[in-house]
């Protein structure tokens, strides 16, 4: 899956937002918008601009509430000298920011456009080829902007996941006191649902009614659609950054390191429904095969 695909997905999810958003605005001015077309354009490219510029203005915010410092000098001269040697692998000059999760267990990640965070233990007990293979994955993430991507969809996503936050919470609740309703009296229930549309029919609530309501499932179904691509998207991504690694020659030690992972996470799920729908890494196992067969050792 090309790298190009993850931006896609972020500036279509913002575009079809914003847009829904102006349909909706539209419906209830019955096709009237108060609002002149020139400031409807401008709000749209502006939600686009705050997506993708996040990764610019949000990471620092982000990082001030994590469990992240500056590293001490016994941890800064493993990473700088593993940093050194991934980025004279890969002939990359730029000055990238190394931080330490202070959160137990092996664990990285990279975010923003230069930051790499790397746990305490992962310095402690790692090797120094392993701590390379961890460092040209993430590093290999900010080469191909996935940070950008991720925090342009983390924000696109924000509008239909607050609403399908809200309707799965509501439907919970309202389930809950309409199943105990029917179960007393089901023709009381079917009795009150033909009343209130009796009423709104005769009413010029129903027609807002009904735009704001197929406004919410719009976004209830665009943020389902869209978190499972990514989802996709997402777990390519990782074999994409496990390859960049082993194309510098970190291959085995990598390899080794998600056998560490694994060690790690001795009861971590296989089941495939489970990645398929909610896992945005693929399984180590898998990533482990990957390696192999770039190293051919496998067909």
């Amino acid at each position: 899956m090309s790298k190009y695909v993850q931006f896609f997905l972020s500036i279509t999810y913002a575009l079809i937002t914003a847009s829904a958003l102006y349909v909706l605005i539209f419906l209830l001015g019955k096709g009237k918008p108060e609002l002149p077309s020139w400031i409807i354009y401008t709000m749209i490219t502006s939600w686009v601009i705050i997506c993708i510029s996040a990764v610019y203005w949000f990471t620092d915010i982000k990082l001030f509430f994590y469990q992240v410092r500056k590293p001490i000098l016994e941890e800064e001269r493993r990473l700088v000298s593993a940093m050194h040697e991934v980025q004279k692998k890969a002939n990359d000059n730029k000055n990238y920011r190394l931080r330490v999760e202070e959160n137990t267990g092996l664990n990285a990640y990279a975010t923003g456009y230069h930051t790499i965070v790397v746990s305490k233990d992962c310095i402690k007990h790692l090797s120094h080829g392993e701590l390379c293979a961890l460092l040209a994955h993430e590093m290999g993430h900010l080469r191909t902007k996935d940070c950008t991507a991720l925090l342009a969809y983390y924000f696109a996503k924000q509008p239909p996941g607050f609403v399908a936050g809200i309707l799965r919470r509501g439907l919970k609740v309202a389930g809950g006191s309409i199943a105990g309703f029917a179960r007393q009296s089901l023709l009381a229930l079917l009795i009150a649902v033909i009343v209130t549309l009796f009423i709104l029919s005769k009413s010029a609530i129903l027609y807002y009614l009904l735009a704001v309501i197929c406004f919410l499932l719009f976004l209830w179904l665009l943020n389902a659609v869209y978190s499972f691509l990514w989802l996709i998207n997402s777990r390519y991504t990782e074999y994409r950054q496990d390859a960049f690694a082993h194309k510098l020659g970190f291959g085995p030690p990598l390899k080794q390191l998600l056998r560490k992972f694994l060690e790690e996470n001795s009861i971590a799920r296989v089941d495939q429904f489970y990645i398929l729908t909610r896992s945005t890494h693929p399984l180590i196992h898998n990533r482990i095969r990957r390696l192999e067969k770039l190293e051919g050792l496998r067909k």
